[in-house]
């Protein structure tokens, strides 16, 4: 028998299911006070002056393509998987989607593709932030400056994405008396480690941190997604035990990682000269 593994799962919480519920108490179930304050809540919080809710991301798309003017006879640069609405908006304005590769890191429009599918009759580039991982924008932005072309984003998995920079800080530094017992084998000196990810996230919830590494769970939201796959890879790899502190704009990761045997006479020196051991990296995008 196969086994299913599903694209993506549901996020829903008892807000949620509060808020949904005290609407149908109300006598508005469309167009009501709750519309008015979401839409006013996200120009707020992208720094925008207005914001239009609609009933879809399908009908957002084809409204800015009708705004934009395009329609038949011209050509819309759309990423190669993405939901199936990308292209049908474009076909529904009667232009011609034209299918770009993607990068198969990010699952995201590669720039380079997109520059050879430019065409004369192209008029837009419509890009998808997948799974709100952020597209190439800078790249994206200077070939449609280039062509003179539009540049659409499709943000329904990215709201709240941007290009602020982070920081991931990861330090080392032996701890004495720290050990991990394995039966039958010698014992292993642990090296602890640190990851400080900053970011513009709001920080992981209290609740979702004994779940952070379970399949499907996702921290988009709350920032520190690259810092979380980060550990999760160097604990696949190797094995140890992880502890997650949480607040905004800031997650610690602490893992205590089996790093080799210790010798009989290990030299305390050694340990001290290792310690404070630290790396920087920039981080573009969470």
């Amino acid at each position: 028998m196969m086994a299913q593994i599903p694209l993506s799962s549901p996020d829903i919480t008892q807000a949620e299911i509060d808020a949904v519920t005290a609407v149908l108490r109300t006598p508005h179930l469309s167009l009501g006070p709750e519309l008015a304050a979401f839409e006013a809540a996200l120009a707020q919080y992208h720094s925008m002056p207005h914001a239009v809710a609609v009933s879809s991301g399908t009908a957002g798309l084809h409204l800015a393509l009708l705004t934009l003017g395009i329609g038949e006879g011209d050509e819309v640069i759309v990423p190669s998987f993405a939901f199936i609405a990308v292209a049908n908006v474009v076909l529904q304005v009667r232009a011609t989607p034209v299918f770009a590769e993607i990068d198969p890191a990010t699952l995201n429009l590669d720039p380079a593709a997109v520059e050879r599918a430019v065409t004369p009759r192209t008029r837009a580039i419509l890009v998808v932030h997948t799974f709100g991982v952020p597209a190439e924008m800078d790249a994206l932005q200077a070939i449609a400056s280039q062509h003179k072309l539009f540049l659409i984003e499709d943000a329904c998995e990215a709201i709240g994405e941007g290009a602020i920079d982070g920081e991931i800080q990861l330090t080392t530094a032996f701890r004495p008396g720290v050990r991990l017992s394995v039966p039958g084998k010698k014992s292993r000196v642990s090296l602890p480690l640190e990851f400080c990810v900053k970011d513009n996230g709001p920080g992981v919830p209290e609740d979702l941190l004994p779940n952070l590494f379970d399949p499907f769970v996702t921290t988009k939201p709350t920032g520190s997604g690259l810092g979380l796959a980060l550990v999760a890879k160097i604990v696949g790899d190797h094995g140890g035990i992880i502890e997650c502190e949480s607040q905004p704009r800031k997650t610690i990761f602490r893992v205590l990682l089996p790093m080799f045997s210790a010798a009989k006479n290990f030299d305390q020196s050694n340990r001290d000269d290792v310690s404070g051991t630290s790396l920087h990296a920039s981080q573009d995008s969470r």
